[in-house]
């Protein structure tokens, strides 16, 4: 469903068409106070949508984060696909048009606090699970009957927001907080001691750190980490840098052949998507970061030189008339023996 409202949709375009709309005179159907309003109206049903897909509020907390995790996920990411959309068509679109959008790029604050506070809830039940597989079975069991959510049980509908209730959902979070910080004492250094022995092994460092990116947020947990994660981003730059030479003796070896070389390209271009997104979870750091961009970029940019080789090559060897007579005849037939022999040449 992300997708019917992101950028690009048929959605899109129907509000583009409608903000370009004109009467007999040459006058905007919908001018911008119209048009604002229009939004707000289609954010606000938006946003009462997505609250009739997640259970009722206490179940958040007390259903198995399995059952409401890919729920919690979904509505928030349909609420910010929206939002995105929306502001680039005012900010973009819009001002291309009869009547040009004059305002800022449009927002809902409504939607926009929503959208925070299923992540929030979605940040907190997940800090939990991440803690609950870092502990032993004896504080798991403590863990799990003690009342961790209480303070997000007893504020009431959590996924009510208002600017009127915003100082008491902060109180809740700290509350929440509180309950936490003395379990969290141990655990970064139980993080550390899962990636221990990994030093040589980045990626797999980094995988397994991406399974507690949540608790990796909280600053005592970071800071008790920090001593690996460090030399980590160090080993994470060489990985990439091995990446990077990869495609460039692709691009040196004139006598490769294009489309197993597109296929490597794109396979090293998504790996280094993989590792992109890793640091991004876990907050790695910029460095790495600028090095996987720069180095998807790049991937991108020599896939398509590559392609453009590769259909130049061929409609070379097709103008050729020795290759005219090798595609004709049948490409594919079935053997005396019943098997299916397909007449193609590499070339």
């Amino acid at each position: 469903m992300e997708e019917q409202v992101s950028e690009g949709s048929a959605l899109e375009t129907c509000l583009l068409n409608i903000y370009k709309l004109n009467d007999g005179e040459d006058k905007p159907v919908y001018p911008e106070a119209r048009m604002r309003h229009f939004l707000d109206v289609i954010s606000s049903g938006l946003v009462s949508f997505c609250r009739s897909q997640l259970p009722e509020s206490k179940e958040l907390y007390t259903q198995p984060f399995s059952e409401v995790k890919g729920k919690l996920k979904q509505v928030s990411n349909l609420v910010v696909s929206f939002s995105r959309m929306v502001s680039k068509l005012t900010e973009f679109d819009f001002r291309d048009s009869d009547h040009p959008w004059g305002a800022e790029a449009y927002s809902n604050k409504g939607s926009t606090m929503f959208a925070d506070r299923v992540r929030e809830i979605e940040g907190a039940r997940k800090s939990v699970e991440e803690m609950k597989g870092l502990i032993n079975k004896g504080q798991r069991n403590v863990f799990e009957k003690s009342t961790v959510f209480s303070p997000f049980l007893n504020f009431g509908d959590t996924l009510l927001t208002s600017t009127y209730t915003s100082s008491k959902w902060s109180e809740a979070v700290a509350s929440f907080e509180a309950s936490l910080s003395g379990i969290e004492q141990g655990i970064g250094g139980e993080i550390k001691n899962r990636v221990k022995g990994m030093e040589g092994k980045p990626l797999a460092a980094l995988s397994k750190l991406r399974r507690y990116s949540n608790l990796l947020k909280r600053t005592s947990v970071r800071k008790a980490v920090s001593a690996v994660l460090d030399p980590m981003s160090s080993s994470l730059l060489d990985v990439i840098s091995d990446l990077e030479n990869e495609v460039d003796k692709s691009d040196d070896n004139e006598e490769e052949d294009k489309v197993k070389a597109i296929i490597k390209t794109r396979q090293v271009g998504n790996k280094v998507k993989g590792i992109l997104e890793g640091c991004k979870e876990i907050s790695l750091g910029n460095d790495v970061s600028s090095a996987c961009q720069d180095l998807m970029d790049k991937c991108g940019r020599f896939e398509k030189h590559l392609f453009n080789t590769w259909v130049e090559d061929t409609q070379d060897v097709m103008e050729d008339g020795n290759a005219r007579v090798e595609m004709t005849g049948r490409l594919m037939e079935i053997d005396k023996k019943g098997m299916l022999r397909v007449n193609y040449k590499e070339r």
